[in-house]
């Protein structure tokens, strides 16, 4: 959470940003006490992108400044994809995925 304050303060995230992605967090630790901890990073246009890699998935979502959240899953061993978009939080859908691959 000290991560996301210092993005805010540099301005690479807003507050409402940092707050999205600090939930989904506390969601994920709540639904999915085994996930690691994902890595974290702000990109383009104050979105803030959190990931897990493990040897057979990737799992990526972003949050974006207005409210949306993009959810991306590959499936490295059989190349399946997977994505969509939310409005808000953390979509079930995505705490499925991470079930899955912990």
């Amino acid at each position: 959470l000290l991560y996301l304050s210092e993005q805010h303060r540099n301005g690479n995230i807003s507050q409402h940003v940092g707050v999205m992605t600090s939930n989904a967090l506390v969601v994920v630790k709540d639904s999915v006490p085994d996930a690691c901890m994902p890595t974290l990073g702000p990109g383009p246009d104050g979105m803030m992108g959190m990931s897990w890699n493990t040897p057979g998935h990737h799992l990526s979502i972003e949050f974006f400044p207005d409210g949306r959240v993009e959810v991306f899953h590959e499936n490295l061993v059989s190349g399946r994809l997977w994505s969509m978009d939310s409005k808000g939080g953390i979509p079930c859908e995505a705490i499925a995925v991470l079930e899955a691959i912990s």
